[in-house]
């Protein structure tokens, strides 16, 4: 009767298997995580330049009159130019930028993106055009200086309200339901009931929002509201004119943040007068 003979891995021969599958994963995880952070920085990057580009459409659709360079300023105000109109409130709502400066030492002013809470007009013989952002300007447009050009662009989420409280208003249900989702926007009343008033967003809750501080006049149904973000993760720059005037370039720089570094996409167009 004879034997079998026997065979297997010895120790040593195990150990290297182990090793050489360890670095396999290793490289594998290494890949993974790589591709994930290149998908990161990809979504980033579209959600920005489609940003960029629906600002960018904004700019090319607004009048013409809504291009000017200001008369002055204060820490949060702006004089516009005359031909923005005296209607009183008309720009409520509305993102005013300011595109350049005419002198290096204003370099600073230009680039500045607000919200437009309230605007004066109404006394065509002073010619008020004054208007007051949301935030204090970070380098004031006092215009005495350099001259401050600027554009003002409708950039809102829009509607008409379904109702209010003391310190809510109930947006149109065709908007984003997500709670928290206008969580740190701007709400204006530009139409109806309560027309004139303005508020910050602290929650918001399906198509309720909850402001800050309460609603002086409280909306309604008759009430229209444009919603804005308080603050703007881009600049707009007018990087050229024609020598008539005619033609400008803009110019839209959408910045994010990505592992602790601040990246840029930027987009140009052209809006000619028509």
């Amino acid at each position: 009767m004879g034997w079998k003979s026997g065979s297997g891995m010895s120790l040593i021969e195990v150990i290297v298997a182990v090793a050489v599958l360890g670095l396999v994963t290793v490289a594998l995880l290494q890949l993974f995580l790589t591709s994930n952070v290149f998908t990161a920085v990809a979504g980033h990057e579209v959600a920005s330049a489609n940003l960029a580009q629906e600002i960018l459409e904004e700019i090319k659709s607004v009048p013409w009159n809504q291009i000017g360079t200001a008369r002055g300023g204060t820490a949060d105000t702006i004089l516009l130019d005359p031909a923005a109109g005296s209607e009183k409130g008309k720009y409520i709502g509305y993102t005013i930028a300011l595109t350049l400066v005419d002198k290096n030492t204003g370099e600073r002013v230009a680039g500045q993106v607000r919200q437009v809470v309230e605007y004066n007009g109404g006394d065509t013989t002073a010619g008020d055009t004054t208007a007051v952002v949301s935030l204090p300007w970070d380098e004031v447009p006092d215009c005495t200086a350099f001259n401050v050009r600027y554009v003002l662009f409708p950039w809102p989420v829009s509607g008409k309200a379904q109702g209010g409280t003391s310190n809510t208003i109930v947006l149109d249900s065709s908007l984003s339901q997500e709670d928290g989702y206008y969580k740190g926007y701007l709400i204006a009343i530009t139409g109806g009931r309560g027309t004139g008033q303005w508020r910050r967003v602290v929650s918001s809750t399906g198509s309720t929002v909850t402001v800050d501080p309460p609603w002086n006049d409280v909306p309604d149904a008759t009430s229209e509201y444009r919603m804005v973000r308080e603050t703007c993760p881009y600049r707009v720059l007018e990087k050229g004119m024609s020598a008539s005037g005619d033609l400008i370039t803009f110019e839209v720089t959408v910045t994010y943040r990505d592992r602790g570094q601040q990246r840029e996409v930027s987009l140009t167009t052209d809006k000619l007068r028509r």
